[in-house]
């Protein structure tokens, strides 16, 4: 299945949307892109082939941008989706149920 986020040029397959999402989470939580290292063992792949064409199909597809020479040389160019909203209890109120004394 192909993903299609807003503002890229071209769908990206399933493994390259995760990729794109744990880069993401990545770069929130810690303020810099990870490594292809860090992203082989996320994903669990011994050949660092496998991270690059991944990675390299991202910039194609306009999700990233690639600084040559650099080992956390990612920048995003796609903000990720927000997640979606909690499921609704069907009340319209999620807060606290007080009730009145008689």
């Amino acid at each position: 299945m192909k993903q299609n986020l807003t503002g890229g040029t071209q769908p990206v397959s399933d493994t390259q949307y995760r990729i794109f999402l744990f880069i993401a989470s990545h770069v929130k939580a810690h303020r810099c892109a990870p490594t292809h290292r860090e992203i082989n063992s996320r994903f669990g792949w011994a050949s660092p082939t496998a991270c690059r064409s991944h990675i390299k199909a991202l910039e194609d597809a306009g999700y990233i941008r690639l600084t040559a020479r650099a080992a956390r040389g990612m920048e995003l160019l796609v903000q990720p989706p927000l997640p979606p909203p909690p499921p609704s209890t069907g009340y319209g109120y999620t807060g606290t149920l007080r009730l009145q004394p008689r």
